[in-house]
């Protein structure tokens, strides 16, 4: 789905790391990729970048354009989520 922010228009898209019908929740939750997602983000002020304070990211930065990747080539980037700037609490 489309998201402004930061000025700017970007791509989002879900974000899955299995799936409960095939999969179980121990399953899912030991896998590597969500391991690793877990990890980068028990600390996001040092992990994930805010693009809000770079003057780039109105400029057409690769990285603004889709939730993807961002500049520290997490995947998925939240480096434009409200969640990695602790306005709120992420769920997954």
């Amino acid at each position: 789905h489309p998201m402004y922010v930061n000025m700017h228009l970007k791509e989002i898209y879900a974000v899955s790391f299995g799936d409960l019908k095939k999969e179980t929740v121990k399953e899912v939750w030991n896998k590597e990729s969500y391991k690793r997602f877990r990890e980068i983000r028990r600390n996001m002020v040092e992990n994930i970048p805010w693009c809000g304070d770079c003057p780039y990211s109105t400029l057409g930065c690769f990285y603004t354009k889709t939730n993807e990747m961002d500049c520290y080539i997490n995947k998925p980037g939240c480096n434009e989520c409200i969640y990695s700037v602790n306005l709120a609490q992420c769920n997954i």
